[in-house]
Parts: C-alpha cells; structure tokens; sequence
C-alpha cells in the first residue's frame, strides 16, 4: 500500500468471480503449494502467540476466517476475512520473523478499533496513515517479545516526534492532526515505509463490508473490561485502552439532533384560499351546528421560529471553526425547519462573564455577522452566563417560537445548578481532549467533518 495513492485496488482474480475475487478457503484449496502451507503455519503460529501473550484477542481472533489470496500487498481485512498473500508474507518474513505475526496483530487492531467502518473520510490517504501510525504505535508500547520488528527504533521516533506535539495517539486526533498539519512528501514517504502493514482496499466502501458491526462492537467493550483486569501483566497499555475508548465511547448525529430542535409543533389553521364559506354554513344551519370542512380547508401556520447559539469567544477557539458551524448549522436548520416562515438566530458571545448578543434573521445578516466576527484574548467563563441571558430575553418575550440552545464551545465550564426548561446541545470543536461530562438534560456532541 502507498499512501500517495487514493486508490488501492486490489486485482481480482482469473476466476472473475465477485468485484475483488472469490477466496477460496486454505483447508480447500487442491494442490497447495509448499509456500501456502508455511504461510499459513506462520499464521496459525502467530495466532497462538497472540492469545498466549494478551488472553482477552482470543475471542476476536476465533471470529476471523484466514484465506491466502494472490494480487493483495502482504495482508488484508475484509469484514470477518483476513486475506494473505503467501510469497509476499514469506519475503517479507525472510526479512524479519516476526512480520506475520505483527502483521496479522497490526489488521486485528484495525478491526477491533472499528477504523474500515469509519473510512468514509474526505482524505482517505490521511485516514490511512492515522489508523496505522496508532496501531503501529500501540504495538511498539506492548514492547511483548516476539511482536517485535527490526524497524521499531525507527517507529518509535517518528511516533515521539507526534506525541511532543502532543497529540493523543488515536486515530481520529491523529487524521485531525495531519488535515491541519499537512506532512511534507518526504515525510509520508517514511510513514508509508514505516508503518504501513496490510492493504486497506476494501475500506473504501465501509457500507459493503461483510461485518457484524454491533458483533465487533462487542467484542470491543468485552476487551476493554478484561483489559483492565490484565493491564498489570501486560504493562504499557495506556496506548490501548486510550483507543478503546474512543472505539467505544457514545456518539451523537449532529443532524439527527437538530432534528429534535425542528420537530413540527405547528399549529393547524384554516386555509384562507381553499375554504369554501358556503359549504361551512351550510353545514351550521342544516345539521345542527356542525360544520363541513373539505381536508385541504386546513393548514400549517408558518411561524417564526427562534434559535439561541452560544458562541465560546476565547482565545482557544478557532474563528475559522465558528464560520463552519455557523454556516453549516443555519443551512442545516433551514432544510431541516420547512414549515418555519422564517428563521432567527439568537446569537450570544461570551467573553468571560460578559455577553454581546446579536439578531441574526437571515443568511445575508449571517453573512455580515461572519465578516465582522473575531476572537479574544480572553481564557473564556464558565457556561452559566449564557443561561442568565437567556432567561433575560425569555422574560422579556423576545422569542416567537424558541426552540432552544446550541453551545458551541472548545473548554470545560461550570453549568448552572437548574435545568433550564429548553433543548440544550454543548456542540464541542474537533480535537478536544475529552468532551466533559454534562448533566443529564444536556446533549453533548464532539464535532467533526462527518458532522455536516
């Protein structure tokens, strides 16, 4: 695999069957080459290696199937299918003994982190690069014998060189990290050579992938509790359980939560240009007060509908970051809230303890709101303050149809002691350490490419 290509196609096989070749299982295959069989002793014998060293990989090491499959570079995953290529794992283990086991761990990792199943990303070639460079990194911390390579001095720098940033060692910092920080060619050509272990072709269509995704993510949270019981044996595990973690954490649809803000509430109306005044009296003198009205004789009112949007002001919150949200937020919401007439945003800034507010009523004012916006020096306050402003403009019936808040933020801060009596949503920027824990009336979302 190289991670200067956007495309790593695997070629099918003769046979033509199936858009990558249908494998043939390595108990069937007739006529199996000599280098078949050692290929797949070393395999065997790096599976029980596996389980001998770290217990808690049997469970998702008997949920694999091996196949060898010629055209593929080394090894791949594919779902539950973890291929091979025999002479090109043999090379590769002439070279070091200990590169079919640490390759067979390297793809084990991808799956039980999840990472084919996130790879719909806007760089592919980044998100590759990230999931290895944490694997690779994880498995150079075990230091367990017999999982090591030649070249893990060298892994070992490169992988230092990006924790001095720091950075948390986990796939989706790291992509984060490098569409920032854009590594120089010279530089992705040691990551490739370093770090790339199994060919990542049959991520590119997460959705086709023949996988049990609720299955792995059991699997995962199993891991993550036995891990803990085995942490003391193994030693060095922070790198894994960081990423199982993240693998297993909660995640919210930005989308589907604004949905809730938008949900149709509106109330029914008669419709001025369909109702038909006739029919209605002759329903009242004829049948004893009782009017007739066609179904189309009614309608949803159109009303005005009101969002408040918080915006963390301080020095640590990038203003490009709040131009997306905004942007993105107000796009989304207008496809989202069809019935509304009209949409207002309710914008706050906060600055420490003080407010600034600004009415925004449409994209051309969201436009100049954007063009004059800037962020200060401030350290930033805490959360409470927007809550105070709020119940001001609530008191002073500012609001036609308030639908609630969204926190656009970057930091912890102190929430107010009283549930407020709206929707709230802490939407925190990408690359935050750990979104905080909020109380049970707020929903907090880490934000992220795939979130708009």
């Amino acid at each position: 695999m190289d991670y200067y290509s956007d495309t790593q196609d695997v070629k099918t096989e003769e046979t033509g069957a199936g858009e990558y070749g249908t494998p043939e299982p390595v108990s069937e295959q007739p006529q199996r080459s000599k280098t078949e069989e050692y290929a797949e002793q070393l395999l065997k014998s790096g599976a029980e290696a596996i389980i001998e060293n770290m217990r808690f990989m049997k469970e998702p090491l008997d949920r694999i199937n091996m196949y060898s499959k010629r055209g593929i570079d080394s090894t791949a995953m594919d779902g539950d299918d973890f291929y091979y290529e025999p002479t090109v794992l043999l090379r590769k283990c002439v070279a070091d003994d200990n590169y079919p086991v640490r390759s067979l761990l390297h793809s084990l990792a991808h799956a039980i982190f999840a990472h084919p199943l996130k790879a719909d990303r806007v760089n592919d070639v980044y998100w590759d690069l990230a999931c290895d460079i944490t694997v690779e990194n994880l498995i150079t911390e075990l230091s367990i014998p017999g999982f090591t390579l030649r070249i893990d001095d060298e892994i070992r720098y490169y992988t230092q060189e990006l924790k001095d940033t720091p950075i948390d060692m986990t796939a989706e910092k790291l992509y984060r990290y490098f569409l920032a920080n854009p590594p120089s060619m010279g530089k992705m050509s040691e990551y490739s050579r370093l770090f790339c272990r199994d060919d990542h072709s049959f991520w590119k269509n997460p959705q086709n992938l023949d996988v049990d995704h609720e299955e792995w993510k059991r699997i995962t949270e199993r891991i993550k509790i036995e891990l803990k019981v085995f942490a003391k044996t193994i030693g060095h595990a922070e790198s894994l359980l960081k990423n199982l973690e993240e693998a297993t954490k909660q995640r919210y649809d930005y989308k589907k939560l604004l949905e809730r803000f938008c949900l149709d509430n509106d109330s029914i109306v008669v419709s001025g240009d369909e109702f038909d005044y006739v029919y209605y009296t002759f329903g009242l003198t004829t049948y004893d007060g009782m009017p007739f009205i066609e179904p189309l004789e009614l309608t949803k009112e159109r009303a005005v509908r009101d969002y408040v949007i918080t915006l963390d002001v301080s020095k640590t919150c990038p203003a490009e970051a709040v131009h997306v949200f905004l942007k993105k937020t107000y796009e989304m919401i207008k496809y989202l809230d069809s019935f509304a007439r009209e949409i207002y945003f309710h914008i706050l800034r906060c600055d420490g303890e003080e407010i600034g507010y600004c009415l925004v009523r449409n994209e051309t004012e969201l436009g100049e709101f954007l063009k004059d916006f800037s962020i200060n020096e401030s350290p930033g306050g805490d959360y409470k303050s927007a809550y105070v402003y709020v119940d001001k403009l609530l008191r002073e019936r500012v609001f036609n149809d308030f639908r609630g808040m969204i926190y656009f933020t970057d930091r912890y801060g102190e929430f107010p002691g009283k549930n407020p009596e709206y929707e709230c949503i802490f939407a925190y920027i990408p690359g935050i350490p750990k979104i905080p824990t909020v109380p049970w009336w707020a929903t907090p979302i880490e934000l992220d490419e795939n979130s708009f």
